[in-house]
């Protein structure tokens, strides 16, 4: 997870999302706060530490330039987990990388942060 092993560029975000670890007994959500993102990984913030490899779905949501909230969902798997102080820094790889075609409005979002340098 270190920074010079990232093959895309991060951007920070303020978001929450839902996280679900996929294959576990209780596969209830988890709420967390979304830290940054990129084509290919997004790093959120939670209470607890989740276990490196897992495979998850991420619901993220967050508030267009209209101010309606809206959301996107993107699988992927946990690369990393660093604690923080009081919580766990949770890197989350994406199978694939972000596209218009399966994550709209996070692409659209993602490509006006690109803009906006």
């Amino acid at each position: 997870m270190a920074d010079g092993t990232r093959k895309h560029q991060r951007y920070s975000y303020i978001a929450t999302a839902s996280l679900t670890v996929k294959g576990v007994k209780d596969d209830e959500p988890y709420t967390v706060m979304v830290h940054n993102i990129s084509e290919g990984g997004i790093g959120v913030f939670f209470e607890k530490p989740l276990e490196i490899g897992a495979e998850v779905s991420i619901d993220v949501y967050f508030i267009s330039k209209l101010g309606a909230e809206i959301k996107d969902r993107i699988d992927g798997k946990i690369s990393g987990c660093i604690k923080r102080d009081d919580l766990y820094y949770i890197g989350i790889s994406f199978h694939e990388e972000l596209n218009p075609a399966d994550q709209p409005n996070l692409y659209e979002l993602f490509e006006q942060s690109i803009k906006d340098e």
